[in-house]
């Protein structure tokens, strides 16, 4: 970017202004050898539909294509479909953990169906993924998801790259696939919908208007005080990485707004500190990024 060598780390960094941070949902990276699963569902008890010789469709959520059974709707488009392989994620019909309510096909829990519904869930009626009903359900889901693989491996004439598998929140697992392949997936039975992964860039740009932040900026929500944008506000955030040629980062970002840095210009402290033995020349901070710090646990320091 910019003709430099962009440098992402995973720090702590200190900003003057909030960040925001995602977390994930409760996944399960599929080990190389799936052992330990005690659940009767063999791969020849997920039947397939011979009709799968599709060509490579887009992918929709049911939400926007569905059709009368309720499984992924293909449709046919014009526009070119990447051959090569992608993430594709892999909705079954069986409810998730989450979701269970009892009275699943070819699963017979401990307890009744209620029973079992009502030990997932603590005093407070908020789910347990460690209950021991809960427990039962998803390494029932676990063998289903198992032989479904296996199906779906002799479906695709090969063995596809697993990487995740889901049972509390969805029950379903991530692939890597052709969208061919993945047309072929959808008409399998047993699913519920498949979707191509897409990457989105997280905007700001209705955030601050939730948030009242105009204004704060023009002093007209302030009570009779100076509107602000948070000068010599200093916010420490634990983030996965910062990228410091981000436009979020900038000391002048879009708006052409110029942060003034609470310390002094040309003050910084982490790996942007010339005499701190982190420094880092290839991070640039300024007076909006005034710090970051590394560590080995997470980048190697």
């Amino acid at each position: 970017m910019m003709g430099k060598t962009q440098k992402i780390f995973n720090i702590l960094s200190i900003l003057v202004i909030v960040s925001m941070m995602a977390a994930p949902v409760l996944a399960q990276p599929l080990p190389a050898s799936s052992t330990g699963i005690d659940a009767e569902v063999s791969p020849s008890s997920i039947p397939t539909n011979p009709a799968a010789d599709a060509p490579a469709d887009l992918l929709l959520p049911p939400a926007e294509q569905p059709n009368g059974n309720g499984k992924l709707q293909l449709e046919q488009v014009k526009a070119d479909v990447d051959a090569g392989e992608a993430i594709y994620f892999v909705q079954l019909e069986a409810p998730s953990a989450v979701m269970y309510k009892g009275h699943v096909k070819g699963y017979t829990p401990r307890l009744s169906g209620k029973e079992a519904e009502a030990g997932m869930r603590d005093a407070f009626g908020k789910f347990n993924a460690k209950s021991s009903a809960a427990v039962d359900y998803m390494n029932y889901l676990k063998g289903v998801q198992k032989a479904f693989i296996a199906g779906m491996n002799q479906r695709l004439g090969r063995n596809v790259d697993v990487t995740y598998t889901f049972q509390a929140s969805l029950n379903g697992f991530s692939a890597k696939m052709t969208a061919a392949e993945a047309a072929k997936v959808a008409k399998m039975d047993g699913v519920k919908y498949v979707n191509k992964g897409l990457d989105y860039h997280l905007d700001t740009d209705h955030g601050p208007e939730w948030l009242g932040a105009p204004g704060i900026w023009n002093g007209t929500a302030t009570g009779g005080l100076p509107g602000t944008k948070g000068e010599g506000v200093i916010v420490g955030v634990i983030d996965t990485g910062i990228d410091p040629w981000n436009p979020s980062f900038l000391d002048v970002g879009g708006d052409g707004y110029d942060h003034t840095n609470p310390w002094g210009a040309g003050t910084y402290v982490g790996v942007c500190d010339s005499g701190d033995p982190s420094y880092d020349p290839t991070f640039p901070c300024n007076d909006k990024l005034i710090g970051a710090w590394g560590y080995s646990s997470v980048n190697g320091g």
